[in-house]
């Protein structure tokens, strides 16, 4: 099977959550078999992974696919490099049941050790596991326990964000359409066996991508709101260019002295510093920090963002390059959530 990667980069698949009439309600499906039955026995079809008891994930290189009445795809493309087509399909209520070489068979599935984990190159983990995977497999876990599955993803309240709890649907969504190393995001399971998987965000542009499982626990100590509806909304502020130009060169005064990226917001504006690791010892650093500029209620967010290379030597920061790059964040807005892939 393709990497799984190549369906995240699908990231306008969600958007089509937006429009009601996308989906249809199912009552039964062809041949008198359940519709996720008919995707796993295709051959066609390489990945079916349940978001939840409505909805069900599925790639392919060339999926062929007959629903019977009732049922609809919400979204069909292909990937930008044209090797897989996914789709997200809305139907009743069906039983769990998945397939994919990423994740182990339902009756293997268990808990991993507590503690922190690489997601490609864990214990039993194939090359190109990801938190796609990590969801599908998390979620199975406590399918099998009989567990009660919380999600919690960063929601945007105009310029701030905080931890929400959200639907099956919109979490995947959010993991959908956030890169592995851009996301962060809890699953925690109550029933007879508890347990809170993490995935945690990556500062750094070499570290390997990682994860927290830990049994016997929820989300005690995690700040997170339970009702997005009541939280008030803080708008935006359009930032002058020499206040942005001043705030640039700070961030990357600050990402070379920690040695470490990291976000900073202000009033709506991202300032994403990473840090070249591959200079560390060297005198210098070189530092790069993407600009975001925040989007007025109402406005259209940009589809790319300004990422600006630095020189840092002795608390000096000297701008040596400029591109662009596409931000994510226009593409992130769905059903009635606004998520962006951001830190904590």
């Amino acid at each position: 099977m393709k990497r799984i990667a190549e369906v995240i980069i699908g990231i306008v698949t969600v958007l089509i959550l937006r429009i009601p009439s996308a989906y249809a309600e199912g009552t039964s499906s062809a041949a008198g078999k359940g519709l996720r039955d008919q995707l796993i026995s295709n051959d066609t079809i390489e990945l079916v992974y349940p978001i939840d008891g409505h909805y069900t994930f599925v790639a392919g290189t060339e999926p062929r696919i007959e629903l019977g009445e009732g049922y609809a795809l919400a979204y069909n493309a292909a990937s930008p490099n044209g090797t897989l087509r996914y789709m997200i399909i809305k139907h009743a209520s069906e039983p769990f049941a998945y397939k994919g070489r990423m994740i182990p068979a339902y009756d293997a599935v268990a808990a991993p050790a507590d503690g922190t984990f690489n997601l490609s190159s864990g214990k039993g983990r194939p090359a190109g596991y990801s938190a796609i995977d990590l969801f599908a497999e998390m979620n199975a876990l406590c399918n099998k326990v009989n567990g009660s599955p919380t999600f919690v993803v960063p929601v945007s309240y105009g310029v701030t964000k905080r931890l929400t709890r959200v639907s099956p649907v919109d979490a995947f969504s959010y993991i959908l359409t956030s890169s592995n190393r851009n996301s962060t995001w809890f699953l925690a399971c109550d029933g007879a066996a508890r347990f809170v998987v993490e995935k945690e965000y990556n500062f750094s542009s070499r570290a390997s991508d990682t994860a927290s499982f830990y049994a016997g626990r929820l989300l005690e100590g995690v700040n997170y709101v339970k009702d997005g509806g009541m939280v008030n909304r803080r708008e935006a502020r359009i930032m002058a260019i020499e206040e942005s130009d001043r705030m640039l060169e700070a961030t990357a005064i600050e990402v070379a002295a920690m040695r470490t990226g990291f976000v900073k917001a202000v009033d709506g504006s991202r300032f994403v510093g990473t840090y070249d690791e591959s200079a560390v010892g060297a005198r210098c650093a070189d530092v790069s920090v993407k600009y975001v500029p925040a989007t007025p209620a109402g406005a259209a967010r940009l589809a790319s963002a300004s990422v600006y290379d630095f020189k840092v030597c002795n608390n000096k920061a000297a701008r040596i390059g400029q591109r662009v790059e596409k931000d994510t964040r226009s593409e992130n807005a769905y059903a009635t959530t606004l998520i962006e892939p951001l830190a904590r």
